[in-house]
Formats: structure tokens, C-alpha cells, sequence
């Protein structure tokens, strides 16, 4: 899992977060807390980008990153794992079935 802002004030929201113990200093890097179900770490890239990416992630992220848009999320249902299923919604879960066939 990899999610990225970008923008001016992320290092705004970046310290709220450290100042909140939202994330919190281990050994293995800065641990985001608010993702319960996978260990989330947040990578602060200058002042222009905040990553939160799962300890497992292998790979780049496609870059479209685009100022004409409020949110892009790109989910690719063959990589959930069967026991993540159980957090999404079942109706989600019978769509990407659907997809998927």
C-alpha cells in the first residue's frame, strides 16, 4: 500500500501528526498508527510530498499526479490478500470477484 500527498502545507500536516502521536519514532522508521490492519510508515520528501506507505511495499507507484484533481487512488484488487478482505466491504468484495472473472 502507498498513499501520497502533495501540496504546499503537507509538512503542516506531517508535524500535526508527529505532535499528535499519530506517528511515532521506532527503529524500523516512523510509524503511522492510524492504519490498524497494516504496519504504515510516513516519509516526508522535502516539503511538497508525505508517503504512507505499508512496511512491504514493493515497487514504484504509478506517478500521476495531477493538479486539476482532489484525490487519485489507483487499488489493484489482485493484491489484496484474503485476509484483508474481511475490512472491506462486502459489496466491494463481490464487485472485484466480479471484475476479476
Amino acid at each position: 500500500m502507498s498513499i501520497k500527498f502533495y501540496g504546499k502545507g503537507v509538512d503542516k500536516l506531517y508535524r500535526y501528526w508527529r505532535d499528535s502521536s499519530v506517528i511515532q519514532n521506532t527503529e524500523q522508521g516512523e510509524l503511522f498508527t492510524s492504519i490498524p490492519f497494516v504496519k504504515t510508515y510516513a516519509l516526508i520528501n522535502g516539503g511538497n510530498e508525505l508517503s504512507l506507505q505499508s512496511g512491504n511495499f514493493e515497487g514504484n507507484p504509478t506517478n500521476q499526479k495531477s493538479d486539476a484533481c482532489i484525490l487519485y487512488a489507483s487499488l489493484n484488487p489482485h493484491q489484496i490478500p484474503d485476509s484483508l478482505l474481511k475490512y472491506v466491504p462486502k459489496r466491494f468484495e463481490l464487485l472485484s470477484k466480479k471484475l476479476l472473472l
